[in-house]
């Protein structure tokens, strides 16, 4: 999360992600991070509706 506070204070949208070397080994977006939040939004939709089929 603390990189996501950053990207927001800053108004960057892309920043680079480096090794314990600092070498780059990537570079995270803000599309990278809306991805896995879209990805999770369907988990938990699935998972709803999975557990209220179960309800009595």
């Amino acid at each position: 999360m603390h990189v996501i506070e950053v990207m927001r204070d800053k108004g960057i949208r892309r920043i680079p992600v480096t090794d314990a070397d600092e070498a780059l080994v990537g570079i995270l977006t803000v599309d990278d991070i809306l991805d896995v939040l879209i990805d999770l939004t369907h988990l938990v939709d699935r998972q709803k509706r999975r557990e209220a089929k179960m309800r009595p």
